[in-house]
């Protein structure tokens, strides 16, 4: 079978001090999207620029941990931020800039769908934004720890709350729109059911 020819449409910034892992989301992301790589924090801040469409960032990398990357990259531009992390995800990551999180270990099909999740982020408004990055991380937290710890952490029951008060006006929104993408459709099916 011949390799796809369709050229990669949009630059993914991954940041992983493992070159291993770094070379295998490079290999991963390659034949859809440009990828640019950094090997630590401090090298992700300065290959970021208006040019990246979506950010995946380890959160334990030397100089700049993946946190202030996130929180510079988010002071410079609305760009979708995935964080990667073997940390298992605490209610901390509800109020950062980030936009998912993906517990390592990752499937070459996760990091796919996460990129695909980042990229149909940037053609919502904020507010249909706002909605889908809590939804997944919620869900990363819940997948990784179930809700039952969570239920007393006001930071937690904020975002469900944020999350339910968002749900009729995104609904509202996603009635009245013209045909949603595959990756849009996606997200619909899977947090507004």
């Amino acid at each position: 079978m011949l390799a796809d020819s369709t050229p990669p449409s949009g630059t993914i910034l991954v940041a992983e001090d493992e070159p291993g892992l770094r070379e295998l989301y490079r290999i991963w992301l390659g034949n859809k999207w440009n990828v640019r790589l950094a090997s630590d924090g401090e090298e992700a801040i300065k290959k970021f620029d208006s040019d990246i469409s979506a950010v995946l960032l380890d959160k334990r990398m030397p100089h700049v941990d993946g946190t202030d990357v996130a929180t510079e990259i988010r002071a410079q531009s609305p760009c979708p931020i995935a964080m990667i992390s073997a940390d298992v995800p605490t209610t901390d990551i509800l109020s950062g800039p980030l936009d998912a999180y993906l517990c390592k270990p990752v499937t070459s099909e996760t990091v796919s769908i996460a990129v695909d999740r980042l990229l149909a982020l940037r053609t919502f408004n904020s507010c249909v934004r706002e909605y889908f990055a809590l939804s997944m991380k919620l869900q990363a937290i819940e997948q990784e720890c179930g809700p039952l710890p969570h239920e007393n952490d006001p930071t937690y029951q904020e975002a469900k709350d944020r999350v339910a008060s968002l749900s009729a006006h995104v609904s509202e929104l996603i009635d009245d729109a013209d045909d949603p993408s595959p990756e849009i459709s996606a997200l619909l099916h899977e947090f507004t059911r």
